[in-house]
């Protein structure tokens, strides 16, 4: 192995690399409660009526989420991150566990999923996304419509 190394210089640094992205991927999935909310809802194989990729949201203590994918399906959403993430596994919230809040900030309104319970998890997304799920959820995301398109 020191013979490798040595011969290899670079090795120890792309190994050294290795390891703290592997650090920083489980920090930030226990930072997001991504960890309790796979638990609590486990993945179930259904199919997608619409899947949006590359979504930017925040979760847990102010965690950026930057290449989040959102799955709906007939009795829920799944969401799941994106190939950079080793040990956040998709997890799959039943629409009768998910709660939409809309709030106004200093850039316009979002929508603040809850998936079961205040202490579960939050998950802010820009409003134009939030509209275009509850469309794709015919009626059974619980939130009173209209979802109106946006223009721009």
């Amino acid at each position: 192995m020191d013979a490798l190394l040595e011969h290899h210089p670079g090795l120890k640094f792309v190994g050294v690399l290795a390891v703290f992205w592997a650090f920083i991927d489980a920090l930030l999935g226990a930072l997001s409660g991504w960890y309790v909310l796979r638990h609590r809802f486990p993945d179930r194989p259904e199919d997608a009526r619409l899947q949006v990729l590359g979504l930017d949201g925040r979760m847990g203590l102010g965690v950026n989420l930057s290449t989040l994918r959102v799955d709906v399906c007939a009795s829920g959403l799944r969401l799941a991150l994106g190939w950079s993430n080793l040990f956040c596994k998709p997890f799959f919230v039943p629409w009768e566990a998910l709660r939409v809040e809309r709030e106004e900030g200093l850039l316009g309104t979002s929508a603040v999923l809850g998936f079961g319970g205040a202490s579960l998890g939050r998950l802010r997304l820009p409003r134009h996304v939030a509209n275009y799920l509850a469309r794709a959820s015919l009626g059974r995301r619980p939130e009173p419509g209209p979802f109106p398109s946006e223009t721009r």
